[in-house]
């Protein structure tokens, strides 16, 4: 018999935890976890995976889904992968918890933090994550490992993922393997709930009397949308998996002076803005007069004129009446259609249309795709032209902020020529 145990279940979550501990957080982790699969022969290797991929299926759960719905302002179905490939990555002890209970994922650290820096970006757009919930990169840690374990089977690309896929066939789990690895695993008994966003979604019929990500998991949304982070803990007790001690963390407490910081600013902007907007009221009539003049046989169109370069919070409460784009005004009734009209006026530029086409799957919200080939993980997907899809799933300011900043700037739009009448 082998002095060394054969993978297992308990030697998978070893492995997990040894990497972990061996860097300063997870993000980290994945060269440790790189070193020490390496060292494995090639049959622990791809059992590593196969456990990995089981563990990976078995939380593929709806009341799961919407916590990372929450922790990710919006999930689409690759996403949510990364998401259970982080959860694994934090360790046994949390991934079987999250499962007995979504909402226990506000006990654990890392999860606080990045609310602190997801709240701390709301208060100021601008800012970059250095936190997530997200590990793309682990899904394939068994076939990395392999390849650098036997690099000279991997030497030409077209044949490295045959070659792995040939491997692990081979040492597939045995369905005796596999349900004693799910036995370990208690659901929360409302673990398959059907769910939906928010209130809004109850438009469709389909989605009527179902519960909404706020009501399903209120504590972690309420941490995630400005809530007391420390006060929603349960646990006090030193973990290695990442659970919350409650004491205080220096990364934790710049996040706190950074979010204060950055919403004394916007209140300042928005009062700023607010008061211009004001001053700006008394060449509104002005512009209507002329209005006719400048786009002949358009309806007339009464309301506040306002640049859509302007502070976003302006539009908060506001309704969109019409989008002046240099001479061409366009009619709307939502801030869905401002966006949809302004996208639209720029694919009739074929120099904007190719930047655009270039820029799907890059540009994105916190964590959503704002831009995109095919509707296919949008919550709410807008079709501009053939090929070419918009999230809608934004209130005013965060639509008009991604628009602006995330669309527009990139592509080199002259936002300038671009107005917005508003009541």
């Amino acid at each position: 018999m082998s002095a060394v145990q054969s993978m297992n279940k308990e030697r998978f979550w070893e492995l997990i935890d040894d990497a972990r501990q061996a860097t300063d957080d997870w993000k980290s982790m994945f060269e440790p976890l790189m070193d020490r699969l390496s060292g494995l022969d090639e049959q622990d290797i791809v059992r590593w995976g196969h456990i990995f991929d089981e563990y990976l299926a078995l939380s593929y759960k709806d009341k799961l889904y919407a916590a990372a719905y929450v922790m990710q302002n919006g999930c689409s179905y690759d996403s949510f992968d990364y998401f259970r490939g982080w959860l694994i990555a934090q360790g046994k002890d949390v991934y079987f918890k999250a499962l007995a209970e979504p909402e226990s994922l506000v006990n654990v650290q890392s999860v606080k933090i990045l609310a602190r820096e997801v709240n701390a970006s709301e208060c100021a757009p601008m800012r970059g994550y250095t936190n997530s919930a997200r590990f793309e990169i682990i899904l394939s840690a068994a076939s990395e490992a392999y390849g650098r374990k036997y690099p000279r089977r991997f030497d030409q690309d077209d044949q490295s993922e045959n070659e792995y896929s040939t491997v692990a066939e081979k040492f597939r789990l045995t369905k005796k393997e596999k349900v004693v690895i799910a036995d370990d695993i208690t659901y929360a008994d409302d673990i398959d709930v059907k769910w939906v966003g928010s209130r809004s979604f109850f438009e469709k019929d389909e989605d009527k009397g179902k519960i909404t990500v706020d009501e399903l998991l209120p504590t972690l949304y309420k941490i995630f949308n400005g809530g007391d982070i420390d006060s929603n803990s349960t646990l006090s007790n030193v973990s290695p998996e990442g659970v919350s001690t409650g004491t205080n963390d220096l990364t934790e407490v710049f996040l706190e002076i950074e979010c204060t910081r950055q919403s004394i600013i916007k209140s300042v902007n928005a009062t700023i803005d607010r008061t211009i907007m004001l001053l700006e009221n008394k060449n509104n009539l002005h512009n209507q007069r002329d209005y006719k003049s400048v786009v002949g046989d358009a309806p007339a169109v009464t309301g506040n004129v306002v640049p859509i370069t302007i502070n976003p919070a302006i539009f908060v409460r506001k309704k969109p009446v019409a989008v002046m784009i240099a001479d061409k005004c366009t009619s709307v009734k939502s801030w869905r259609e401002v966006m949809s009209t302004v996208l639209y006026q720029c694919c009739q530029d074929p120099v904007y249309y190719e930047r655009l086409m270039d820029l799907r799957g890059k540009a994105s919200g916190n964590f959503r795709i704002f831009l995109a080939s095919k509707p296919d993980g949008m919550t709410k997907p807008v079709k501009i032209v053939e090929g070419l899809y918009v999230e809608a799933h934004h209130g005013a300011q965060g639509m008009m902020y991604a628009l602006t900043n995330k669309v527009l700037a990139p592509i080199n739009y002259d936002c300038a020529q671009i107005n917005i009448y508003i009541r």
